[in-house]
């Protein structure tokens, strides 16, 4: 994972035997705390300090640098310090001048946190005072003290300067850091002329094996097409994926190949949106959480929700194309494209060419969206079947439905399997349409095949010498074919 800076603090004093800071630690993983102390005495009082945070000792320190015998740098580190605001102390054996910066990470190698380190110590630094510190993977930081008072250090390119300069004592003492450095560097006033001590850092970045951990899936639809979600995660980095579909669970792969992503940058719940989804359907809400090493969390999923369907603004109407004269036909209904406010009356009409309805009218409305009705022709030809409804909603098209005198008359084929076998006395569906339009002409069940796989039935929608597309599906199996048929 990679590194990041958590928080800095500092302090100093003169004279006395204990320099106590306090510094507040953050929960990120895989933590540093890093103490760097300067000692402006002509004695190293930092030699036999002791360094503790939260009470617990920092050990020995890990570099000594020095410029002069008043110009001493020392560095201390602890892994995996406890969270929360405790205090750094140095405890010298004598009283002594001191200046302290302490710096806590997260991210950072807990067998080896510092991979690289470099250091200098000169009365004669030049200006810029410039080191290369291997740090191309992970964070560079330093610790400067030049040992004269009230000198302006700025801090290098890219650099982020670590609180501000710690003056008096007669020196001043600064601090920054730098990912991804190759180099780290400071410009001062005395080039050719200053007493620095120096040391510059690499740490190193933490191996990220653990993968982040998804709670409280959420999905709520907030109109027809749209939605809103969140998930917490229990990482502030990677990517979060996200999908809504329609099935309860999906896979992490499927999740990341839907393509919807939005970064992470704090951990707790992240505020997402869907949109595009279809009107009256019910979605789940599913989610992958790719942190920045690669390791994908589990899939997480929400409860259902659906969306909202619009408000109805027009009439719908299906039925059967054709018939025979003096007999009901087969249903036609009637329905709405959207959600139904009231209860709407919808009359059926042929124009006044004589025919009958059955009912004469129908009721739709939120909670019976549909009705049906038949119609009965008084006579031959084309009858054009309307409707008018009670709510201000805009009619359906029209249906055309031809009336004739006889039912006519449609017999398949030998039906027989893939392998060629005839399928004899086997119930079938028959779904008969417009070759041409392929609108559906009639819809036919209860049909069985007779001894030979041939299946037949007479139906006033069907009209002599006129060609159909016939699909013929097995009820059992659902197994179909399609064949074209001349009606008789």
């Amino acid at each position: 994972m990679p590194i990041a800076f958590d928080s800095g603090s500092s302090g100093k004093t003169s004279g006395a035997s204990t320099l106590t800071i306090s510094h507040t630690v953050g929960a990120g993983a895989d933590r540093l705390l890093l103490v760097a102390a300067a000692c402006i005495n002509g004695t190293d009082f930092l030699a036999s300090a002791t360094v503790t945070y939260g009470g617990v000792s920092l050990g020995a320190p890990k570099y000594a640098v020095t410029a002069t015998a008043n110009n001493i740098v020392r560095v201390w580190w602890m892994v995996a310090p406890a969270t929360g605001t405790a205090n750094v102390v140095i405890t010298t054996a004598a009283g002594a001048s001191v200046k302290a910066f302490v710096t806590s990470w997260a991210g950072v190698d807990q067998t080896t946190p510092i991979s690289a380190a470099v250091s200098s110590g000169t009365g004669y630094a030049l200006s810029p005072l410039t080191h290369s510190i291997a740090a191309a993977s992970g964070v560079a930081v330093d610790f400067l003290c030049n040992r004269a008072a009230s000198k302006t250090m700025t801090v290098g390119a890219g650099q982020t300067q670590i609180g501000t300069a710690l003056a008096g004592f007669a020196s001043t003492s600064v601090a920054s850091y730098k990912a991804g450095a190759t180099s780290m560097s400071w410009t001062h006033p005395d080039n050719g002329n200053a007493n620095i001590t120096y040391i510059a850092m690499a740490l190193a970045s933490s191996t990220d094996s653990t993968p982040p951990s998804l709670t409280s899936p959420t999905g709520t639809a907030t109109g027809s097409t749209t939605a809103t979600g969140s998930v917490s995660t229990s990482e502030a980095n990677g990517t979060l994926y996200r999908l809504a579909s329609t099935n309860a669970t999906e896979t992490a792969a499927a999740i990341k190949a839907a393509g919807l992503t939005q970064g992470v940058s704090a951990t707790g719940a992240q505020a997402v949106t869907f949109s595009g989804l279809a009107s009256g359907t019910t979605y789940y809400a599913h989610y992958v959480h790719t942190d920045a090493a690669g390791n994908d969390s589990a899939a997480s999923s929400s409860a259902s929700f659906t969306t909202t369907v619009p408000a109805a603004t027009a009439t719908t109407l299906g039925g059967p194309s054709g018939g025979v004269v003096g007999a009901a036909s087969s249903a036609f209904t009637v329905g709405a494209n959207g959600t139904i406010t009231g209860t709407v009356t919808v009359t059926p009409s042929d124009g006044g060419d004589g025919g009958t309805f059955t009912p004469t009218s129908v009721a739709i409305s939120s909670g019976t969206p549909t009705a049906t009705f038949t119609y009965t022709p008084g006579s031959v030809g084309a009858k054009t079947i309307s409707i008018s409804d009670t709510g201000s909603l805009t009619d359906a098209t029209p249906l055309t439905y031809t009336a004739t005198l006889t039912a006519g008359t449609l017999t398949s084929s030998p039906l027989k399997n893939n392998t060629g076998t005839v399928l004899a006395a086997v119930a079938f569906e028959a779904y008969v349409s417009n070759p041409t339009s392929g609108a559906l002409v009639v819809k036919k069940t209860g049909l069985t095949s007779n001894g030979s796989g041939v299946v037949s039935f007479s139906d006033g929608a069907v009209v002599a010498a006129t060609s159909y597309r016939v699909v013929w599906r097995r009820t059992d199996t659902g197994a179909e074919g399609l064949e074209t048929l001349t009606g008789t």
